[in-house]
């Protein structure tokens, strides 16, 4: 009964927690600009939109090497989720975008 009372509250914590992060990305499209950059479009939704963030973004070739990565702020904003586009800048063609994190500034 003491597992019961102390595990369940842990477990519904748990388990919130988990399903709220702090931040969550959807990642809306890329488009290939030429064989040194491709575009990225993606939506940010925040749980504290009043907080600078900062995302990573990579770019891959067909091979699934990484072959261009830039780290973008996003400014504070009343808006959420917001829909930003960059441009990631590659060492090799590429043929996909994606967002590897996003996370709060440290200030």
């Amino acid at each position: 009964m003491a597992l019961l009372t102390l595990g369940l509250p842990w477990l519904m914590w748990s388990a919130w927690y988990h399903s709220n992060p702090v931040t969550r990305v959807t990642l809306v499209s890329f488009t290939p600009i030429d064989d040194r950059s491709i575009e990225i479009t993606f939506e940010l939704d925040r749980r504290d939109s009043g907080l600078a963030h900062s995302c990573t973004l990579i770019a891959r070739d067909y091979e699934k090497n990484v072959v261009g990565e830039i780290d973008i702020p996003i400014a504070p904003s009343a808006s959420n989720p917001i829909k930003i586009t960059a441009k990631i800048p590659t060492r090799l063609a590429a043929v996909n975008a994606g967002v590897l994190e996003c996370r709060p500034s440290k200030r």
